[in-house]
Formats: C-alpha cells, sequence, structure tokens
C-alpha cells in the first residue's frame, strides 16, 4: 500500500514515467513526458492517474543510453507522399537521440489528421 501512495505522489506531479533502478544511489527516478537520462538497468513503470494511481504499463530496461551510437538518416526509399507543405517531412535528416525517433514515430503513425 506504501508504494501505491508513494506512486501516486509522482502522478499528483505529472511525473508518470517512473524508473526503479537498483543499482543506483537514488533508486526510484520519476519524469515528465521529456527524454529520460541514461539507465543502467532496471524496472520502467508508466503510471495513469485517475481517481486512483494504476500502473498502465511496465517493462524492464538494460542499459538504456539516449545517445544512438551511429547516426540515423531516415530516408524515403519507397517515395511515401511527404507532408513537406505542412513541415512536417522527416526525410532526409540525420538523428542522434532516440528520443527524436520517438518523436517521429509519434508524429509518422499516430498523428490526429
Amino acid at each position: 500500500m506504501q508504494l501505491f501512495d508513494y506512486l501516486s505522489g509522482f502522478a499528483a506531479k505529472d511525473k508518470v514515467n517512473v524508473y526503479v533502478c537498483p543499482d543506483d544511489a537514488i533508486r526510484i527516478k520519476a519524469f515528465r513526458n521529456k527524454e529520460p537520462p541514461a539507465v543502467s538497468g532496471g524496472y520502467y513503470l508508466r503510471l495513469k492517474k485517475g481517481k486512483e494511481v494504476e500502473i498502465h504499463d511496465w517493462d524492464i530496461v538494460c542499459n538504456y543510453e539516449p545517445e544512438l551510437e551511429r547516426i540515423f538518416q531516415l530516408k524515403n526509399l519507397i517515395h511515401v507522399a511527404t507532408d513537406e507543405e505542412k513541415g512536417l517531412s522527416s526525410y532526409e535528416k540525420s538523428y542522434t537521440r532516440l528520443w527524436e525517433i520517438r518523436g517521429i514515430i509519434d508524429q509518422s503513425f499516430f498523428r490526429e489528421e
């Protein structure tokens, strides 16, 4: 019960991304929807606040690094129509961070028309 009270404190502050890292000095870290720092290993919890806090999603994290080892370049090889007139084209650019690629995927597949 104390764990969910502790997690509800994070959810009340809109910190719904929680990392539990047993090897770090600060074992429980919470973030808003922003890029998390490097995590050596542990557990990821996605909280959902409502009447009561609930663990909406979870996963095991192993050696998360926000920087990519090599530059990622997205190319339009199959010539899909782009939204250049709207300024939404993500092709022919170089990306060095995982968070940038997350934004491209969200924009391309989950945006509302």
